[in-house]
C-alpha cells in the first residue's frame, strides 16, 4: 500500500507547504484447514511481518522540517520483534536541530531485550550542543541488566564549554540493585577549565599482567579502603598512618645499613660516621664501630 499527499495552506500571513508519503508492506500466515471464514477469524494469524515507511516535509517562511519514520515488525504467536527508526531535521531562522532515534526490541514470553540509540545536534546563534545516548537492556525471569553510555559536548557564545562522557551499568535481581559506572568531563568553572574522572563500583582495581602470565593487582579500592601493592612514592606527606607490621628504609640490612621500625615499638637505626665508622641505635641502646668494624663504644644494655 502506498499513498502520497501534498497541501498548501495559509496561517495568517504565513504560507505553509507540506508533502508526505506513506508506504506499507504486510504479510501474514495462519494455520487453517479450510473450514471457512469463521474458523479463520477465530484462529487469527499465526505469524505476521510488516514494513511501514512514512516521510513528511514541511516548509514555511521561517521554518523547514523533514521527517522520516521506518518501522519493521515481525511476530509469531506472542513472540515479537520490532525495529523503529526516526530521523528529523528542523531548521528555523533562529536554530537548527537534527535528531536520530533507533530502537530495537524483541520479546519471547516474559523475556525481552532492547537496544536504543538517540542522537541530537542543535545549533543556534547562542551556541551549539550535541548529545548521544546508547542503551542496551535485557530482562528474564524478573531480573534485568542494562548498560547506558551518554556523551555530550556544548559550546556557547558566553564562554560555556563542557565535554562529558558517562558509562553506567546496572543489574536488578531479587530486590537487589547493583550499579557501576565511570564519568569523565571537562567544564569551564569560573572561567577556568577543569577536568575530572569519577568512578563508582563495589570494587575498583588496576590489573597488570606480569612476565609469564601472572596477574598483579597493585591498586585495589574496596569497602571504603584502599589497598596498595609494592608502592614507590616520590614525595608525600602523611597526616595519619597505621603500620600493620613494619616500616623500613630501602637499604636496610640488619646491623649494617638503613633503619627499621616495627609495630611493637622495636627499632634499629644504622648511620655512617666520619672516617668510615658507623653506629647502631635500637631499643637495647647503642653501639659505635670503627672503620674496621670493631666495637669501640656501647651504651644501654651491654649484654645485647
Amino acid at each position: 500500500m502506498a499513498a502520497l499527499s501534498s497541501s498548501v495552506s495559509q496561517q495568517g500571513a504565513t504560507i505553509i507547504a507540506q508533502a508526505s508519503s506513506f508506504q506499507a508492506l504486510q504479510a501474514s500466515s495462519r494455520d487453517d484447514n479450510g473450514d471457512g471464514d469463521l474458523a479463520d477469524a477465530v484462529n487469527g494469524y499465526n505469524s505476521a511481518a510488516g514494513i511501514v515507511q512514512e516521510a513528511t516535509v514541511r516548509a514555511s517562511q521561517n521554518e523547514a522540517t523533514a521527517r522520516t519514520v521506518t518501522q519493521l515488525t515481525a511476530s509469531v504467536g506472542a513472540n515479537t520483534g520490532q525495529i523503529t527508526d526516526l530521523r528529523e531535521v528542523v531548521t528555523s531562522n533562529l536554530a537548527s536541530t537534527a535528531t536520530a532515534i533507533t530502537q530495537l526490541t524483541t520479546k519471547v514470553g516474559d523475556n525481552s531485550a532492547a537496544i536504543q540509540s538517540e542522537a541530537t545536534a542543535r545549533s543556534s546563534a547562542d551556541g551549539a550542543l550535541s548529545t548521544k545516548l546508547d542503551q542496551v537492556q535485557a530482562t528474564a525471569n524478573g531480573a534485568s541488566a542494562a548498560v547506558q553510555t551518554v556523551s555530550s559536548a556544548q559550546a556557547t557564545t558566553d564562554g560555556k564549554l563542557t565535554a562529558l562522557y558517562t558509562v553506567k551499568l546496572q543489574v536488578n535481581s531479587n530486590g537487589q540493585y547493583v550499579m557501576a559506572g565511570i564519568g569523565a568531563g571537562i567544564e569551564n568553572v569560573g572561567g577556568i577549565l577543569q577536568s575530572q574522572i569519577l568512578m563508582s563500583a563495589d570494587r575498583f582495581a588496576l590489573v597488570n599482567t606480569l612476565a609469564g602470565g601472572a596477574i598483579s593487582t597493585p591498586f585495589v579500592a574496596q569497602n571504603g579502603q584502599l589497598f596498595l601493592g609494592p608502592t614507590f612514592i616520590m614525595d608525600g606527606t602523611i597526616t595519619n598512618a597505621k603500620i600493620g607490621s613494619y616500616i623500613s628504609s630501602t637499604n636496610y640490612v640488619a646491623g649494617q645499613t638503613g633503619w627499621i621500625l616495627n609495630k611493637d615499638g622495636t627499632f634499629e637505626i644504622n648511620s655512617p660516621l666520619a672516617g668510615g665508622g658507623r653506629q647502631v641505635i635500637n631499643g637495647q641502646g647503642g653501639k659505635v664501630y670503627d672503620e674496621r668494624g670493631q666495637l669501640r663504644y656501647q651504651w644501654g644494655n651491654l649484654a645485647a
